[in-house]
Parts: structure tokens; C-alpha cells; sequence
């Protein structure tokens, strides 16, 4: 079946090349007359699919133009699997943006409810001020959805926005406007009202990984509790071992007898595990969670005296996201910054249900293929993988394994030396905030310049990425470097070997390992991407089976016992 559709996508591809010629000799009226002379035939009821050979030739003309950029047979090819509803897997560098142009345009034509979603606004506002152009140029209406200023308080004009032909806007923005609309009192103040047709650039970020977030609108606050601070207090006086204990994988937390008694003598209460004293000990369950569970940069940063979330997948801050149930206001005073109030939750929606409102479900990702039948059982729709402009020329080298993180990172820190002598950029990944922060500072020990990119740093996120692709440029990221970023070598830096990614442990997810493996090796260039990983790594202490860490555990005094025995 798939076979069959990418023959016919081939066909259709080669036709619109063929138009396109004959669009170059129009003058510019003459271009974006075509588009009133779609809306026409619209009108008079031709199929929008009937249109998609000349109006796709139409907007690789006017790419050509306005953009001075001409979409590949690839990026042909990949917009047709965009248009029908798939899940085009495309190879970092080969011009997603580009190719989005043509199935927002097509779609597009027929008015408004079609949306190009984002993964952060940072990439919202880049791509509309780079496609947006095309789409005015050739006559439709296009507005974003984010403001340009959040961290000023700016606000956008919903009525405007949700009129456009076309909207660029992120997941997170769409979802809540879309509850807001639920909560309106009058059909005036909804604006959400069309859902024609989404493309989702990392789909599988969004409806993989976060299909199940629920996006939830709080309202009128519960009865402040007063025992966030107190079991907070508690709580850091527990020795793990003996008043708690955690589960192997550090996911879980619990009290064990002697802390249950600690706690009751601490607070003065008798049989706390009783009714009588359950929204206490709550409290201190949840105090528990936030003390030992979950940590200061690497689940959350502390930003002008708040608490923000960091996206387990890539690193970046979850703006106006909250954990329930308490744990949010447990982190806060863990953490002692002020004590925000719990509120009841009045409207609720996951990405999953979100996007299946839409009568036409499409993406484009990196790294689909893995999760073909995720993608055809839950949304009914198909990966299609198109073919990259240029053969791949990047190696992917066998991991490298040590026994302790210091070991791992100090291999690493040789392998960016050799690099740097080659005068090569390089991209070092690290899976947390903390530790991204951490080999900065062993790179700053050893005297080598880098740029750091994290949660903390993201303002400067597309200056620096502008610099990484420089030879002797290095680079240290969280794993928000592995999505919407496209590192552009410049030529000595191609002619040196082109970029170096060091991946220093393994993520809970191939396609993130793969997308940034991805960085390197853009549109032919060449690169090598090389992951060193200690038997120390959260994923395989989490992950792996009992006897793996009583290996780990010998191994380590064995690698201790030959540095001590080493002159």
C-alpha cells in the first residue's frame, strides 16, 4: 500500500517540476493572480487534491522569488506526503521549512483552520518571518500565534490570528486557546472554531512523547495548605536507608517504619497513617517526592523566584506548566522561593485528543521510522520516507563504554581536543542541565573556549547555533540542540571534516539519539557522531536488571583499585 501511494506521490512530484517551468516565464501579477484563479475553482467546486500539481509549481516559483531558495524533487515529494496526511520522515538539513510552504499554501487556499505547529515560539517566529512572505506574496493571509515578547507580557490578537488562511504557532499555545474557547461565555469570544488541517513539524515529539500531557486551564484555588513548609522542613532531616528508602531506578520514594515514627514524633501526632491525618501526611509523601525524586536542573530551573518545569525530551522550559497535586507548591518550598496556590483544574486536554480534531492529521520528524506502527494504530496515519537530496556521508561510530562517569567524560574531553586540532566544530550533548553546566566548566578547566546552550540560555539559542558549524567551534547543548536546529558549516569547517557530535550518555529514546546524531551531515556534508556512555548513566541505572549494577559496582573498585595502584 505504501509502496503504491510513494509511486504515485513520484508521478505527481515529477509533474509539479515540469509545471513550475512553465510558471517561471509569468510575470509577479501575473503569479499571484493564480492564486484568486484557485479560490475560483474552489468556489465552483473543484477538489482541492485536482489543484495540487499547478499550485504547488506555483509556490516552488514564488520560493524561488521571494525566498531565492527552489524546493528540491525531494522537498516536492515530501509536501505531496504532507498534503495526503502522512508522516514524512525527512533527514535533518534537507529544508523542512521549505517544504511546508507548499500543503499550507494548497490548503491554505481554502480559508482558514490550517495550522503549521512548532515545537517553541522561537521557531514559530523564525518560520513565519521566513515563509510568511511567500504566503502574503502570493495573496493568502498568515499570522503566528505566539507573541514575539512573552516574557514581557505581550498579548496576541486571537480574533486576528484565528482568522488567518494560516497559522504558525507552537502545541502548547494552540491547546490553550483552544480551552480558553471552552470556558468562553458567548460564541463572540471563541476563536478556535476551525480544525481543516495541521502540520506538525516534530511530530513525534509531540504526539509521541507528549501525547498524553494534558494541557489543563486552573480556576478558582482550593484552601491554601499550610504544611508544604513544614513537611518540607521534615523531610531533609531523613536519612535515606533508614527513615526512606528509593527504589533502584530512583523513580520511587517511600517511608519506611522508623521514619513514619520520626515523623509522628517530629509533629507531635499519633498514628498518622490514620484518616484523621491524611491530608498531612500527603504533604510529606509529596515533600518526600520533590526532595529526592526530582532535582535543580535536570527536572526544573529556578528563574525569578519560580519554578520552572524542564520538557524531559529536549531540555527546553515549560512555560506555564505545573505539576498537580501539590508537588508543584512541594518544589517551591524545597527550593524556598515563594509558595504559589494550588488551584482546581476547569478545563483539561491531552495533544493526543487535541489533534484529532483536525480533519487532515500531518508531520514531518527526523526519526519517524522506529515508530511506524505507533503512528499507523493511534492516528491512522502513514510514514513515508523520503529520500535525501544528497547521499548521507556521515559515520555513526560504535558507542564507547566506561565504567564511571569521571572516566567517560574524560575520553570525551580527548576525543574534542583531537577535533579541535583538526580545527573541526563540534556539538557536545549532555542529558541534563546540570551536566551540560558541568562539562562547561571541565571545558573551561582546560582552557577551551565553547558556547553553552541549555534551559538557561535559550534567549541566545539562535546566535549560537549560527556559530557551531564554524571550524574549531564547540558547542555544549542539552538535547534542545536535536530539534528545529539546523547547524550551516561554513567551508573550512566542511573541508576539516565537518561537525563532531559527542553524545555523553545515551536518552530514554532512540529518536532523540538520532536526532542528534542528525546535526551532523547535512545535505551531503560530511561529520561523525560517536556516543560515550559509563555504566553510571541515569538510563542504565534506571533501566538496566539487578545484576548489571552489582557489576557496575566491582567494576568500579576494580577501576579504583588500579588508579591507586598506578604510579
Amino acid at each position: 500500500m505504501k509502496d503504491k501511494k510513494f509511486r504515485k506521490y513520484i508521478r505527481l512530484a515529477r509533474k509539479v517540476q515540469s509545471l513550475a517551468e512553465n510558471y517561471r516565464h509569468l510575470s509577479d501579477q501575473e503569479l499571484q493572480m493564480q492564486t484568486i484563479h484557485f479560490r475560483q475553482q474552489l468556489e465552483q467546486g473543484k477538489k482541492l487534491e485536482s489543484l495540487l500539481p499547478q499550485a504547488y509549481a506555483v509556490v516552488v516559483e514564488a520560493d524561488r522569488r521571494v525566498l531565492g531558495m527552489e524546493p528540491y524533487f525531494v522537498q516536492i515529494l515530501g509536501a505531496i506526503a504532507l498534503f495526503y496526511g502522512n508522516v514524512a520522515e525527512m533527514k535533518t538539513g534537507e529544508g523542512k521549512t521549505l517544504t511546508a510552504t507548499m500543503p499550507m499554501y494548497l490548503h491554505g487556499l481554502g480559508g482558514k483552520g490550517n495550522f503549521l505547529i512548532t515545537s517553541n515560539t522561537y521557531l514559530a517566529l523564525r518560520d513565519i518571518e521566513e515563509t510568511g512572505k511567500v504566503y502574503r506574496f502570493l495573496g493568502l493571509s498568515v499570522a503566528v500565534g505566539v507573541p514575539e515578547h512573552e516574557d514581557e507580557g505581550e498579548e496576541i490578537d486571537k480574533e486576528v490570528v484565528y482568522a488567518a488562511d494560516i497559522v504558525y504557532t507552537t502545541h502548547s499555545a494552540l491547546g490553550f486557546d483552544y480551552l480558553f474557547d471552552n470556558l468562553a461565555v458567548s460564541p463572540d469570544e471563541q476563536y478556535v472554531t476551525h480544525f481543516n488541517y495541521v502540520l506538525i513539524d516534530e511530530i513525534d515529539a509531540i504526539l509521541l512523547d507528549m501525547a498524553q500531557t494534558p494541557l489543563i486551564i486552573s480556576g478558582a484555588p482550593k484552601v491554601q495548605s499550610n504544611f508544604f513548609t513544614l513537611s518540607d522542613w521534615f523531610v531533609k532531616s531523613l536519612i535515606e536507608g533508614k527513615d526512606f528508602m528509593r527504589s533502584e531506578n530512583k523513580r520511587h520514594a517511600w517511608f519506611t517504619e522508623a521514619g513514619i515514627k520520626k515523623a509522628e514524633d517530629y509533629l507531635g501526632v499519633e498514628t498518622i497513617l490514620s484518616e484523621k491525618w491524611k491530608n498531612l501526611y500527603r504533604h510529606l509523601v509529596i515533600a518526600l517526592r520533590a526532595n529526592y525524586l526530582l532535582h535543580l536542573n535536570k527536572d526544573y530551573v529556578v528563574e525569578d523566584n519560580e519554578i520552572l518545569l524542564l520538557d524531559e525530551a529536549n531540555g527546553r522550559k515549560l512555560i506555564g506548566t505545573k505539576l498537580q497535586a501539590g508537588l508543584h507548591q512541594a518544589i517551591e518550598a524545597k527550593e524556598g522561593v515563594e509558595i504559589t496556590t494550588e488551584s482546581r483544574s476547569m478545563g483539561s486536554i491531552t495533544y493526543q485528543n487535541l489533534f484529532r480534531k483536525f480533519k487532515i492529521l500531518s508531520g514531518m520528524t527526523g526519526t519517524a521510522k522506529t515508530d511506524a506502527d505507533e503512528f499507523r494504530e493511534t492516528y491512522d496515519i502513514d510514514v513515508i520516507e523520503i529520500p535525501t537530496n544528497k547521499p548521507i556521508r556521515r559515520k555513526d561510530h560504535q558507542d564507547l563504554v566506561y565504567v564511571t562517569n569521571q572516566s567517560k567524560i574524560m575520553a570525551s574531553l580527548e576525543a574534542v581536543r583531537n577535533a579541535l586540532t583538526q580545527e573541526r566544530p563540534v556539538l557536545i550533548e549532555t542529558g541534563s542541565v546540570s551536566m551540560s553546566t558541568l562539562y562547561s566548566l571541565i571545558l573551561l578547566k582546560h582552557r577551551i573556549p565553547h558556547n553553552l546552550l541549555n534551559a538557561t540560555t535559550a534567549t541566545k539559542e539562535s546566535w549560537i547555533i549560527s556559530e557551531a558549524g564554524k571550524k574549531g567551534a564547540v558547542t555544549v547543548a542539552t538535547s534542545m540542540a536535536g530539534r528545529g536546529t539546523d547547524i550551516k558549516l561554513e567551508q573550512d569547517a566542511r573541508e576539516n571534516g565537518g561537525l563532531l557530535v559527542v553524545g555523553t550518555e545515551r536518552m530514554t529514546s532512540d529518536r532523540i539519539d538520532n536526532q542528534l546524531r542528525g546535526r551532523s551531515g547535512r545535505q551531503g556534508d560530511p561529520g561523525d557522531s560517536i556516543f560515550y556512555v559509563s555504566m553510571e548513566d541515569k538510563i542504565v541505572v534506571e533501566s538496566a536488571p539487578k545484576w548489571a549494577a552489582d557489576e557496575r559496582k566491582l567494576l568500579t573498585e576494580l577501576e579504583e583499585l588500579s588508579n591507586d595502584l598506578t604510579p
